[in-house]
């Protein structure tokens, strides 16, 4: 899924309805353009917006505890 674009504008919708969320970050990808590496620009928005981010094992560890 396209960090910078899809799983950042869901993100954006959950937050302003209140929910609390946290990305799994290597199961996200995005673009490299010419101007700039969109995965890392995305990176940034998550730790701004997200409650958490970690990789997918991190989370389920988390989940199972």
């Amino acid at each position: 899924m396209s960090a910078n674009l899809c799983v950042k504008a869901h993100m954006r919708d959950l937050f302003e309805d209140g929910f609390e969320i946290a990305i799994a970050k290597d199961d996200t990808a995005g673009a490299m353009l010419p101007k700039g590496d969109s995965y890392e620009a995305a990176l940034l928005n998550f730790h701004m917006i997200a409650s958490s981010v970690q990789t997918t094992d991190d989370l389920v560890s988390q989940m199972q505890a």
